[in-house]
């Protein structure tokens, strides 16, 4: 595959791990957001939305990322848009949820919609 996965979710990571390179780091979201940044500013494109779905930042602590396995020129639009997520999920910082009872619930949702997207990446061949 032509694709990085930039995770902090474990249950993604154990799931794919032998079918494609990731990059795992068990970090909080916004981590996972700066992560995405820094590989944009190195060249890399992102292929799949930093907020995707209707999870908001503050209502869940994993995200999947799909980013290009090839750098380039830097791209403006993905520097916007993970810029724009950034400050979404600072306006969200405040808000705190109990996530210890709830992380297979919440890794399922981030897998879900990994999952989507790695449907779409498949079928466009990134």
């Amino acid at each position: 595959m032509s694709f990085l996965a930039i995770t902090n979710n474990m249950a993604f990571k154990d799931r794919y791990e032998d079918e494609f390179d990731i990059i795992f780091t068990d970090s909080s979201l916004r981590d996972i957001l700066i992560l995405v940044r820094n590989k944009v500013h190195e060249g890399y494109e992102i292929l799949t939305h930093p907020l995707s779905g209707s999870v908001k930042p503050g209502e869940t602590p994993y995200k999947t990322i799909f980013i290009t396995k090839k750098k380039g020129m830097l791209s403006i639009d993905s520097l916007a848009l993970i810029e724009s997520a950034i400050e979404t999920c600072d306006k969200f910082a405040d808000r705190k949820i109990e996530y210890e009872k709830k992380t297979e619930d919440f890794q399922l949702i981030d897998l879900s919609l990994a999952e989507s997207a790695l449907v779409s990446l498949r079928i466009f061949h990134v």
